[in-house]
């Protein structure tokens, strides 16, 4: 008689947050993506392909953060106006971008993240799910993706086809504060936008979009921060968290 093994802790339809429908734990029907960046082995270069533009006189800088709270990752851009970092998942050591993520018809798709910027309304950022592009920042044509945008410290989350965008505002960032947000594809045409309430620690449904998804393309595991003036800016990420339904 015996009792078998079941990983599935949420799996309810309607669950409030993005990865409703989603196994939390280890399930072969569900491939997954978590990184808490909370050892020296949690990130390498060679697991990224990274694209750097450098006019300031020094070099960004990419490390595990000194003394975060269950550990971050550190980026921190050059000197120069516009200099920027963009970091996308590699298959083989940094070379080629892993597009192993995509908005497929009947697979339901999660992605989360905590992260924070040092100056929120003169940052150019990004985190999400990219077609690969070596100039994200600049105007990527393909994704789901978090925004930040030089001059307004709005969050947004942008899904983009062939260059057209649909956005869904999300939250006003402050400087140097974390923000928790999330996204979950339905596998039929909708996308929605979660983000985590500091007050209660609850999963808050923003909105939802159903118009630009990218459903016709890979994507990859992406970040990119870009300065908005001549001074070094900074981006943290506390972990990033993809899921998605086997085809």
């Amino acid at each position: 008689m015996g009792s078998s093994f079941n990983p599935i802790i949420k799996t309810t339809a309607d669950a409030k947050d993005p990865f409703a429908g989603l196994p939390l734990g280890l399930d072969a029907r569900v491939c997954r993506y978590f990184n808490d960046f909370l050892a020296s082995q949690d990130y390498a270069a060679a697991d990224w392909v990274i694209t750097t533009t450098e006019a300031g006189a020094g070099a960004a800088t990419e490390a595990i953060a000194a003394q975060e709270e269950c550990g971050a990752l550190l980026i921190t851009n050059d000197l120069a106006d516009a200099d920027s970092d963009e970091f996308q998942a590699s298959s083989d050591g940094g070379t080629t971008v892993l597009e192993a993520w995509s908005l497929t018809a009947g697979q339901k798709l999660g992605f989360s993240t905590r992260f924070k910027v040092n100056d929120a309304d003169d940052v150019d950022a990004m985190i999400g799910l990219v077609i690969t592009d070596t100039a994200m920042i600049d105007g990527t044509t393909d994704g789901i993706y978090f925004r930040i945008v030089e001059a307004s410290a709005t969050l947004e989350l942008v899904c983009e086809k062939d260059s057209t965008e649909t956005v869904l505002d999300m939250a006003t960032m402050a400087d140097d504060t974390y923000v928790e947000v999330g996204f979950h594809y339905n596998g039929a045409g909708v996308v929605t936008g979660y983000k985590r309430n500091a007050n209660d620690d609850r999963w808050m449904k923003v909105g939802t979009i159903t118009t630009n998804l990218p459903d016709d393309e890979q994507l990859a595991l992406s970040f990119a921060i870009q300065n908005g003036a001549a001074a070094a800016d900074t981006m943290t990420i506390d972990y990033l968290d993809s899921r998605q339904e086997r085809s």
